[in-house]
């Protein structure tokens, strides 16, 4: 089962021009005519396109904001959120868990046991995002008089 067709995240649908924007570092106003709901960043599990719309999925609910997904991504990048398939975003606060699956596929685990495949073209940024930090050294160039000296005969 897909985020999208979760049973416990019924769509909000309104007719009216539906918009948002990022008020601090931990929360969103979603504006739909003259009421306004705010929503703070850590309830927001993923973001998936819908036609013109983007359907923003929280704990239990959902909500369609008018515009692309890659305009909600630019948007709500810097406080965590990345698309992991052509029409999927997730928060990656709410990832427990990358699996790889045989050739080429990643799957993401969300922390509500959601799984969403990973693009392959987003796979390379996913593994980035989550791979630890390792510290490299750069290369020692020897010689091969070192090389050689270096040897125990």
């Amino acid at each position: 089962m897909t985020d999208i067709e979760h049973e416990t995240a019924p769509a909000i649908a309104t007719r009216r021009q539906t918009r948002f924007r990022v008020l601090d570092g931990d929360r969103i106003a979603v504006c739909c005519g003259s009421s306004m709901e705010l929503i703070a960043w850590s309830e927001i599990v993923s973001v998936h396109s819908v036609g013109n719309y983007s359907v923003i999925t929280m704990c239990g609910r959902a909500l369609k904001v008018r515009g692309p997904l890659r305009a909600v991504v630019a948007k709500l990048g810097a406080l965590g959120l990345m698309q992991v398939r052509r029409g999927t975003a997730v928060n990656v606060a709410r990832v427990r868990r990358l699996i790889g699956v045989g050739r080429h596929r990643l799957l993401v685990i969300l922390d509500d046991d959601r799984r969403i495949e990973v693009g392959r073209e987003f796979q390379r940024h996913v593994r980035a995002r989550f791979a630890p930090n390792p510290v490299r050294t750069p290369p020692v160039a020897v010689s091969p008089r070192e090389r050689a000296a270096s040897r125990v005969p």
